[in-house]
């Protein structure tokens, strides 16, 4: 799985029991709104695929998640801290052939905390790196690498981004 083809959703943030349990960390609860059956995690620098055996809700934004194979807490532990990940591919109620630009354009940007930093206009998936075209409030374009890493939070309902942009990118990369 290419790393343009996911987003980050969550964090496993520890052990819960002696059976295999982790708890997750969420910002966006599209896994039980999409019925996969799996999840990314991000293992010694790659994404690989957890089948996912049971989850229950913990509260607003947790989740305690038991994924095949994991039955011990040796083997959960492992997990624990590791970064989780959705495919676009897989979020509900978009058609199989939407791609990724169509589903993203309109959503506001913003830098973590809080900083809007504009509308998506476009997106570039044909370079190596896939770039978000954003309007800023003043009228000037810029170019936001999409990357899981930078991504923190997807709110399909409010349909906005919230990324942890790096220092200077924003005046810096004018389009």
């Amino acid at each position: 799985m290419n790393e343009n083809e996911v987003f980050k959703i969550g964090r496993l943030v520890k052990l819960h029991g002696v059976k295999g349990k982790v708890e997750m960390s969420f910002t966006d609860d599209v896994f039980d709104r999409s019925g996969i059956d799996y999840l990314f995690l991000r293992v010694d620098g790659l994404l690989v695929p957890f089948f996912i055996d049971s989850y229950s809700f913990k509260g607003a934004n947790k989740v305690l998640i038991k994924f095949d194979d994991i039955d011990d807490t040796s083997s959960a532990q492992r997990l624990v801290n590791s970064d989780v990940f959705f495919p676009y591919a897989e979020i509900p109620d978009r058609e199989s052939d939407e791609d990724m630009t169509d589903y993203l354009i309109g959503y506001r940007l913003y830098n973590a905390p809080a900083e809007y930093v504009g509308e998506v206009t476009d997106i570039d998936t044909q370079s190596a790196n896939t770039l978000l075209f954003v309007k800023t409030p003043s009228d000037n374009n810029v170019m936001i690498p999409l990357h899981p890493e930078l991504v923190s939070n997807l709110d399909e309902k409010q349909r906005t981004i919230t990324m942890n942009l790096p220092e200077g990118l924003l005046q810096i990369n004018r389009k």
